[in-house]
């Protein structure tokens, strides 16, 4: 099993260390109202890894950096998470490294970047996680706007077909 994990995740990586996968994936997944506001020919991969308090390692599958198109040029990193099982600690895990990033600009004195979770999943079962962390706490309606939340993006491997003549991607379904 674990070796298992070992080859989806080298695979994982070895297909987004391409800018032009990362490109092409990004345009096809992303909703077309964000993707006409990022710059992707300024796609950049950055293998990060983060040190919290206790000094251990949290490591991020990958993250990707690119501009905005407009304004001020704004990092804009695309936070990739990798799973092959149902994780119900996702959403603590992305506001770690969410947070780790932050501070790592604050502590630079840098204006915060953009972060947008992306979880990739091809596990067996059907991903029921919430995507949302207010919703995974139930916070009443009334009060969802002043309590920390974000969403992330999944992208299950389930929905994809590929042709492998063409060496192409038919259908990238975000869920």
């Amino acid at each position: 099993m674990a070796n298992s994990k070992l080859v989806h995740n080298n695979f994982f990586m070895k297909v987004f260390e391409s800018s032009e996968n990362v490109k092409d994936f990004l345009s096809g997944f992303l909703p077309q109202k964000i993707v006409k506001d990022l710059d992707l020919n300024s796609i950049t991969t950055e293998k990060s890894s983060y040190i919290d308090e206790k000094l251990q390692a949290h490591l991020s599958d990958l993250v990707i950096k690119l501009n905005t198109k407009k304004g001020s040029r704004t990092d804009v990193y695309i936070l990739f998470e990798h799973k092959s099982y149902m994780d119900y600690g996702i959403l603590s895990q992305l506001l770690r490294y969410q947070y780790l990033m932050i501070m790592e600009d604050l502590e630079a004195h840098k204006k915060p970047r953009i972060i947008l979770p992306v979880v990739f999943y091809h596990g067996d079962r059907k991903w029921l996680v919430e995507k949302n962390l207010s919703d995974s706490m139930k916070v009443p309606e009334n009060i969802k706007k002043y309590v920390l939340n974000f969403e992330y993006m999944l992208f299950d491997s389930k929905g994809i077909q590929m042709n492998l003549e063409k060496r192409k991607f038919l259908k990238l379904k975000r869920i």
